[in-house]
């Protein structure tokens, strides 16, 4: 009896279990689904403003860290953005602007170049530039410095041709010179300079900004070959010697200065206009031979594809420190600076320019007034990419030395 009583109670507790399970199955079976995802995407929010609320955080002692920086005290031009680069790319400068993306770097003449010509990781170094940027001066330089001051090993400016330049200079003898110089006159030269050169090439290019240049290449023109009609040269089809001989240029000749130093200098009246159509319109010579053909995008996309070890850009104004550093590491013996066709040799002739109304105007004063329109006027940048040319200025002025390393930018992907 006290047998079955116990199996009956088992029973009911399992009947007990049985009903309470298929209760909460049937609970379960009733819950909203509208409610459920309303739950989920709540979820889902409040996770997205933690999310925010922790980076926001990051940012603000990231500011909070680079605010104690002290070449960063008393800056409040930068954004928090730059800021916030600044401190996470520790090649960069902390000077940084607005064109800066990384590309450039500011390098010491004295320090940074002494220590990679010690360590071996230098070996041939070619010195590029435009015209009217200490070139003359660097040439002679180069050429003194290898014993070589006639350039009997190569042409002058060589880089400009493959077979009248740098093949001579190639075969010229056993070892061709590990110091040289050259003007430049389109971005070829330097593409394939910086496309073809061994990890162990220094590149240096001589900056100049381009509208002094394009000043001072007008006022040498002007003195150097229209004043001196000896030097003018043909041209394509002869047309700068036919542009000269239709241009009625007045050359007077001074009389000669005496031991008092008394005397007259010789003057030369220009024809405006057709000075600007025939040689400025046209680039000629100099002129031509600027900053905006050599640093166009194909160079900077040569960089970007090449990323060459040792490219140095350099300021002209730093010519002197230049030769000093390099005849440290190439000849030692060798005097230095060079200083060739400098502005301070030029003052035995007086330059014109006339007006289609016959007024004349002395060579500086019409440079002075014409510098900011006449690029403009006459469509003479012919450059792309002037970023670039912008972060390079805008860097360069912060650098001692005036000197910068290029680099592979860092928005370039392969």
């Amino acid at each position: 009896m006290l047998v079955m009583l116990d199996e009956q109670e088992e029973g009911v507790d399992m009947c007990q279990t049985q009903i309470h399970r298929s209760r909460k199955s049937n609970v379960v079976r009733s819950v909203d689904p509208f409610k459920v995802m309303k739950g989920i995407l709540l979820a889902i929010a409040v996770l997205f403003l933690l999310t925010q609320l922790f980076e926001w955080d990051m940012q603000r002692g990231q500011l909070a860290m680079t605010s104690f920086d002290p070449k960063l005290v008393g800056d409040t031009t930068k954004s928090s953005r730059t800021t916030t680069r600044t401190t996470t790319t520790p090649v960069e400068s902390n000077n940084r602007d607005d064109h800066d993306d990384g590309r450039f770097q500011c390098y010491s003449l004295k320090n940074d170049l002494s220590v990679a010509f010690e360590n071996g990781k230098i070996e041939q170094t070619f010195i590029l530039m435009p015209a009217k940027a200490s070139g003359t001066s660097l040439k002679a330089f180069a050429g003194t410095c290898m014993g070589d001051p006639e350039e009997e090993h190569h042409p002058d400016n060589f880089m400009d041709s493959q077979n009248r330049g740098i093949l001579p200079f190639f075969h010229s003898t056993l070892e061709p010179p590990p110091l040289v110089a050259s003007h430049l006159s389109h971005q070829e030269g330097m593409i394939d300079l910086i496309r073809h050169a061994t990890t162990k090439t220094l590149i240096i290019y001589i900056y100049r900004d381009e509208t002094e240049r394009m000043m001072s290449a007008i006022a040498y023109v002007l003195k150097n070959r229209l004043c001196k009609p000896e030097n003018i040269g043909g041209g394509p089809e002869n047309f700068f010697r036919k542009a000269y001989e239709e241009a009625n240029i007045e050359v007077t000749e001074g009389k000669k200065k005496k031991k008092d130093g008394k005397g007259s200098n010789t003057r030369c009246s220009v024809p405006e206009r057709p000075f600007l159509e025939n040689f400025v319109k046209n680039r000629y010579t100099e002129i031509g031979f600027s900053v905006d053909e050599h640093l166009s995008c194909g160079v900077w996309d040569e960089i970007d594809e090449t990323a060459p070890p040792h490219l140095l850009f350099v300021h002209y104004s730093q010519s002197d420190l230049l030769q000093e550093q390099l005849a440290k590491h190439y000849c030692p013996n060798t005097t230095t600076p060079m200083r060739e066709n400098v502005s301070t040799e030029k003052g035995d002739m007086d330059i014109f320019l006339k007006t289609p109304g016959g007024k004349e105007y002395e060579i500086s004063e019409w440079l002075a007034a014409k510098r900011n329109t006449l690029e403009y006027a006459y469509k003479l940048s012919k450059g792309t990419c002037k970023h670039e040319r912008r972060s390079l200025e805008s860097k360069m002025e912060q650098c001692p030395d005036q000197t910068l390393q290029a680099f592979r930018t860092k928005h370039h992907y392969l």
